[in-house]
């Protein structure tokens, strides 16, 4: 048999259940939209670490080449070696920045200084500091004979190229 107030239990503890019930639904949902943050942080973390391991490795292994053995090199071969360091490090230079950037723009620091800039004087600064393999590629740039002045910040923009035109070279056969 029931009792008599169980029913009245039942009613005045309803919106307590309700919110209870809510409030996990929400914690659920919390939970997961965690597990899909961490999913990314990690695969994040796991495509910097490759993209800083290879420039290291090559700037590691060239240096140490030509400490051991740099008088043994050619002229020639040295100055590739140099080469393939100094591209390298300005590779690691701009990661580094893209990386500081993100930070920057995740958590809203991230100071904008929007000008009005000629769009081909921003393409061509860009264009100055792709990666050097780019002599494998030709890059071609067409504008009209007017001007075209946009609203940017310029050294966005210019990185944002730069990473458009080294991702280009980087993945298209020569």
């Amino acid at each position: 048999l029931e009792h008599p107030l169980s029913n009245v239990c039942y009613e005045e503890l309803r919106p307590l259940l309700m919110r209870v019930d809510q409030q996990n639904k929400q914690i659920a949902s919390q939970l997961e939209e965690l597990k899909k943050t961490e999913a990314v942080r990690r695969e994040f973390s796991a495509n910097v670490s490759h993209e800083l391991k290879t420039p290291l490795t090559s700037i590691s292994g060239n240096a140490s080449n030509l400490l051991a053995m740099g008088q043994d090199f050619d002229e020639e071969t040295r100055k590739q070696l140099y080469t393939d360091i100094y591209e390298n490090s300005m590779w690691l230079i701009n990661l580094v920045e893209n990386l500081l950037s993100i930070t920057r723009l995740v958590e809203g620091r991230l100071n904008l200084n929007i000008t009005e800039d000629l769009v081909d004087d921003v393409v061509a600064e860009a264009l100055r500091h792709v990666n050097k393999k780019s002599a494998e590629h030709t890059i071609v740039t067409e504008s009209g004979e007017e001007f075209l002045l946009a609203r940017m910040d310029p050294r966005l923009i210019v990185q944002v190229i730069i990473n458009i035109v080294n991702n280009a070279i980087e993945y298209t056969p020569a």
